[in-house]
């Protein structure tokens, strides 16, 4: 009879063992799921206003809103104004700020993998993975840095020419922060004609 008892224990331990993983198991793939789901809805409530924009202004190759690079080229010609920053470059022909901004990002990518590739190699020499951790740290700021100037400087044309004047600035400046401004400005400005004068 012990014995039974034992074996009864033993098979409810595993079974509550094998009940906890699984229902760990249905709380991270609910949470995936979750944040899958929130972030797929953003992306899309995010491009749905530049859509409207690029077609009224009838611009070519909308699709490419829909990928996540091609979408600075879209936003890029939402404005005619010239591009400028803080009176260093400036450019009529926004197109090479997008070729710039792609070959960019596209180097980053091909740095930022090597020095991972490089740091999980050089695993067995601690000074070198150190030095490589400092160097893909100052590649990432160097690359948020300059995302986010040229981000705010399409942002700010873009709202100068939808009639925000007001917000332009502030706006800009803060969404580089918190990008989920710019949604909302998207989509205050969909509906309005274009200033081209401004």
């Amino acid at each position: 009879m012990e014995s039974y008892s034992m074996a009864y224990d033993e098979l409810m331990a595993i079974l509550m063992v094998l009940g906890s993983f699984g229902f760990s198991l249905t709380v991270i793939i609910a949470t995936f799921a979750v944040f899958a789901f929130g972030f797929l809805a953003l992306f899309i409530a995010s491009r749905i206003p530049y859509c409207k924009l690029a077609k009224k202004e009838g611009i070519p190759n909308r699709w490419l809103l829909w990928i996540p690079i091609g979408e600075m080229y879209i936003r890029l010609q939402l404005s005619k104004r010239e591009y400028s920053l803080f009176g260093f470059i400036k450019l009529k022909e926004r197109k090479n700020i997008f070729w710039f901004y792609l070959i960019f990002n596209l180097i980053m990518i091909f740095i930022g993998g090597g020095l991972s590739v490089i740091l999980i190699l050089s695993s067995i020499l601690p000074l070198i993975g150190m030095f490589i951790i400092f160097a893909i740290q100052l590649l990432w700021l160097i690359y948020y840095t300059v995302n986010s100037i040229i981000g705010w400087r399409v942002n700010y044309d873009i709202l100068m020419t939808y009639g925000m004047q007001k917000h332009a600035m502030w706006a800009s400046v803060v969404n580089c922060f918190v990008p989920c401004l710019m949604i909302v400005f998207s989509y205050i400005i969909m509906d309005k004609e274009p200033d081209y004068s401004v």
